[in-house]
């Protein structure tokens, strides 16, 4: 395990307020408490926060990867196309070790469900 950085804390810690953020989010969050801070080292232990399974990277076609706490368990997301809300849904119940179809292990499972949310249906926004 890599050492515990003040860094790390406060990326972690704009993890958890900010629920689903960019790497773009996460940085300005860590520059009101590090003001030196670079985007490389924030990047940077991201990618060691991940390997260390701390977070979790959410791939996605609608903006940049978006990360979240693993203090949570695995969930499926719903991706507004209108206005870009990242919404968890679904229990994480059926997310771990399971054998497919094919004979495989799958260690953990996510979906990406895109389309209107409930807010921009209520707007008009089709």
């Amino acid at each position: 395990m890599e050492r515990n950085t003040i860094q790390r804390k406060v990326i972690l810690e704009g993890i958890a307020s900010l629920c689903h953020a960019t790497v773009d989010e996460i940085f300005d969050y860590s520059k009101k408490f590090i003001p030196n801070l670079s985007f490389s080292t924030v990047y940077r232990n991201l990618v060691v926060l991940e390997d260390e399974k701390l977070i979790r990277r959410i791939p996605n076609k609608r903006c940049k990867d978006i990360f979240e706490s693993t203090c949570k368990p695995m969930h499926d997301h719903f991706v507004c196309t209108k206005c870009g809300r990242f919404i968890d849904y679904g229990n994480g119940k059926h997310h771990h070790k399971v054998v497919d179809k094919m004979g495989n292990l799958v260690i953990e499972s996510t979906k990406i469900s895109y389309g209107i949310c409930e807010d921009c249906l209520k707007k008009g926004a089709l």
